[in-house]
């Protein structure tokens, strides 16, 4: 469905429903986590990228940006304070062999944490950011 839109600078959003195919989990739309991917999506669709979901044997990276030959990964989480989330997204992109960039992108306001070349970054840093 689309709207007028007044203002020049406005975006214009479509809403779409996931659908649970396996009917495993259904689909919170008060989600912060949810909502946290939805914003790294549009914000990195914005600066130019082409995104895929990135498979890696059974591991899933939430993002693989790609924009003029150059790559980049991106999990999000809500928190990686927790040992067990922690070590869940870093390690999804500490089994990729390759040199380009990779985040975790979260709400926790720790910035610069690095693991093997792994950066975390607040979400609030990750969105002034136009390249990576």
């Amino acid at each position: 469905m689309l709207f007028p839109v007044r203002n020049k600078n406005a975006y214009l959003v479509n809403r779409i429903r996931p659908a649970d195919i396996q009917g495993k989990r259904p689909f919170r739309p008060m989600d912060v986590e949810q909502i946290l991917e939805n914003v790294v999506y549009h914000h990195l669709s914005l600066c130019g990228y082409t995104l895929s979901v990135g498979r890696n044997g059974d591991r899933e990276i939430d993002f693989l940006a790609e924009r003029n030959r150059e790559k980049v990964y991106v999990q999000v989480a809500y928190s990686v304070i927790e040992p067990k989330t922690y070590e869940r997204e870093f390690g999804n992109l500490r089994m990729i062999k390759d040199n380009y960039p990779k985040y975790v992108v979260t709400m926790d306001e720790i910035e610069g944490i690095s693991d093997g070349g792994i950066k975390q970054l607040p979400i609030r840093t990750f969105l002034m950011q136009e390249s990576f």
